[in-house]
């Protein structure tokens, strides 16, 4: 059996987004029914600078930021159900997604993740509770799917224990928890690991988050325009290298074009693997202190390395895609270089011989006494082409 459930969401704001942010409060705050944003808000106001709060204090909104993030700006909503079982996760699920309801588009470029927290204490033994409460099937994300099994467990949390229910991923942008201890601990867990710029999931979490969010635009779509442009420089390449005849002009300028955009590709391929480093060096840091929390943390590092590892094979692929077009450039530009070098030395065997005969001419049109003299300088002219074809034909071979 499980008492006074309780739902903490965390959204995960980018700190430029300031007026959406704002906003975003706004709407949140607004009133339950009717005025204002037209009903469907917590009715909250202001008790601090960046706190709010019902007239109950069932509900709080507070707003900070981390202060190993200073990009992120978090907002926290935490839904008191007072109500023992899972009915009380179902309600204060119901009532977040009806506050959320009339969130303008600018409103929603401001998050960049929501973490979803089930939290409650127990009499039972967690393991046992955690269980019951799985197979129940009152828990799931906010986009609808039911969660029945956890991806990994921290059995050792401050004041309870955490299970990891669903992770950031492709296509989906939510990361949810499960968090139960005894009623005496409820107050560690919660305010140790759960709630505040001080608890000690945020820090981790967040960087998960950051991961998806850097990545999902390439594995979901970008990755695809990669893959074609590869297979397509890739076909070219090898066209080009079994052609019987050799290459036009236009056929080099087009593939030294998809080699381009290739090459555009992969240093964006580079950058990307670069941001990811970082964020897993961040993520090691983020749990270094937290011995109780590496069952999670080695799910999440596992997740992390997955997206490191293809993004890097992506790399090395293109690289060898890229070395062997350029190769095969080299080759045919070589061989085109070959062709018009023998087309020149051929128009320069004929103008030889052209100016040969007109010297030829000249010599015997002349008198005697001269036509010496001429054939002398003829000599000389003949010997200094024949010199300079040779040594043309001797640095073409070099």
């Amino acid at each position: 059996m499980i008492h006074e459930s309780a739902l903490i969401v965390t959204w995960l704001c980018h700190a430029s987004e300031n007026q959406s942010i704002q906003a975003c409060v706004q709407h949140l705050a607004r009133p339950a029914e009717g005025g204002g944003g037209g009903g469907g808000g917590f009715a909250l106001v202001q008790r601090h600078e960046s706190e709010w709060v019902s007239s109950d204090e069932r509900i709080l909104l507070i707003r900070f930021q981390h202060h190993e993030l200073p990009d992120i700006i978090f907002l926290q909503l935490s839904v008191n159900a007072r109500i023992s079982g899972g009915e009380g996760w179902v309600n204060a699920l119901q009532q977040v997604e009806t506050a959320l309801e009339g969130l303008t588009p600018a409103m929603e470029q401001a998050f960049l993740g929501r973490t979803l927290v089930y939290q409650a204490w127990t009499s039972n033994t967690l393991e046992d509770a955690a269980q019951k409460v799985l197979n129940s099937g009152v828990l799931r994300m906010s986009t609808g799917p039911k969660l029945s099994r956890a991806l990994a467990v921290a059995r050792e949390a401050p004041g309870g224990a955490l299970w990891l229910l669903a992770s950031p991923g492709e296509a989906n942008e939510e990361a949810v928890y499960l968090a139960l201890g005894p009623k005496q601990g409820q107050e560690t867990l919660v305010f140790g690991v759960l709630v505040g710029r001080e608890a000690a999931l945020l820090w981790p979490d967040a960087i998960v988050h950051k991961v998806r969010n850097v990545a999902a635009p390439y594995t979901r779509d970008r990755r695809a325009h990669y893959l074609q442009a590869m297979e397509r420089l890739q076909q070219r390449t090898v066209a080009l290298l079994q052609a019987r005849t050799s290459p036009s002009p236009e056929a080099l300028f087009d593939l030294n074009g998809d080699i381009a955009r290739l090459s555009v590709i992969q240093a964006e391929l580079q950058r990307l693997h670069s941001v990811l480093a970082i964020q897993q060096w961040n993520h090691d840091r983020a749990v270094f202190s937290l011995p109780w929390f590496e069952p999670i943390a080695a799910y999440q590092r596992l997740r992390i390395e997955s997206i490191l590892q293809r993004v890097a094979h992506d790399c090395e692929e293109s690289k060898g895609v890229l070395d062997a077009a350029q190769r095969a450039v080299n080759s045919s530009r070589a061989e085109y270089e070959a062709r018009r070098a023998k087309a020149a030395e051929r128009t320069n065997w004929i103008l030889a011989l052209g100016g040969l005969l007109l010297a030829l001419l000249q010599v015997i049109d002349a008198d005697a006494e001269s036509m010496w003299r001429r054939l002398i300088v003829l000599v000389f002219i003949l010997a200094a082409i024949a010199g300079a074809l040779a040594v043309t034909k001797l640095l073409r071979r070099r």
